[in-house]
């Protein structure tokens, strides 16, 4: 007895002759194993033991130099107890850096960084990187003797917080967020009030204010510092420091030992590992009426 193949049967012999002849690709895995003879390049940031606030977005960079022309790059974030978490994937790494999204449904911990380099958007492994012990945090200061406590400069005999040394004072008054790899935002922090005069007397009081970025409108915890810059932006005191962003004002004052020159004061607003700056208008400075400043060495 012979056999007729009809036109469907022969559509579908065709069909199958084809899927057998070309495969489809295989899926670039989550966590794919290193050989053992991989290529290792170095992560340049972040460094081991870095901080970085859950629900935000720091930098990742890396020596691009010895990876291939075209490669590109998984940046996951690996945990023994949990799942690996990818932040981004297929990065060229002619880069050299990319800024990732730490989600907030990620748990806090401490985890290591993987960067592995594919060769172009394939699953041929060429190289990794790995920074071990990057601790995750919430958008909130979770080591309470390290939590730096509101303080405003004020030299009149009223005031009755501690007296910072310029030399340290940038350092120690920027608050713990500061230190987490704040990405600067490109929005400039609009204020509400500011001294209107060009005219400035030291140990005066002035009112700053401010409103909260688009951005951050929605965050659980932002602070604000004020800082007193020369027209270079070199901080020559901090006026206040970690102020709840919500309070949307603050009066400061100028303190009595400050060179008499011009100035502006810088509004730092800062949360979710990110941070905008806003400025007042120039001022100069002058002794209150009836003071005088000895010129004596």
């Amino acid at each position: 007895m012979t056999f007729k193949l009809t036109p469907l049967a022969l559509l579908l012999l065709a069909i199958l002759f084809t899927l057998s002849t070309h495969a489809l690709p295989t899926p670039r895995p989550l966590s794919a194993p290193a050989p053992s003879k991989l290529a290792r390049f170095t992560t340049t940031s972040p460094r081991i033991d870095t901080v970085w606030l859950i629900d935000s977005l720091p930098q990742v960079a890396w020596d691009q130099s010895s990876l291939p022309e075209g490669a590109t790059l998984d940046i996951t974030l690996v945990h023994p107890d949990r799942d690996p978490i990818v932040l981004r994937r297929y990065v060229p790494a002619s880069k050299g850096s990319t800024l990732v999204n730490v989600p907030p449904t990620i748990s806090a911990g401490t985890y290591s960084l993987l960067l592995t380099a594919f060769s172009g958007r394939s699953t041929s492994l060429v190289a990794n990187s790995v920074v071990h012990s990057v601790i995750l945090i919430e958008d909130e200061d979770v080591d309470p003797e390290q939590e730096t406590p509101l303080r405003i400069s004020d030299n009149s005999k009223t005031s009755t917080t501690p007296k910072s040394t310029p030399k340290d004072t940038d350092d120690e008054f920027s608050f713990k967020k500061q230190h987490q790899n704040a990405v600067l935002g490109t929005e400039q922090v609009q204020l509400t009030h500011q001294p209107t005069k060009s005219t400035l007397v030291l140990r005066a009081p002035y009112t700053v204010g401010w409103s909260i970025p688009k951005p951050l409108e929605h965050a659980r915890h932002v602070r604000v510092n004020l800082k007193l810059v020369t027209a270079d932006d070199k901080v020559t005191t901090v006026l206040a420091t970690n102020v709840d962003a919500k309070s949307g004002f603050m009066y400061v004052h100028l303190p009595a030992d400050v060179p008499l020159q011009s100035y502006r004061i810088k509004v730092e607003v800062m949360g979710k590992g990110r941070k905008f700056v806003g400025y007042t208008n120039r001022f100069r400075t002058s002794l209150p009426a009836f003071a005088s400043r000895s010129t004596s060495a």
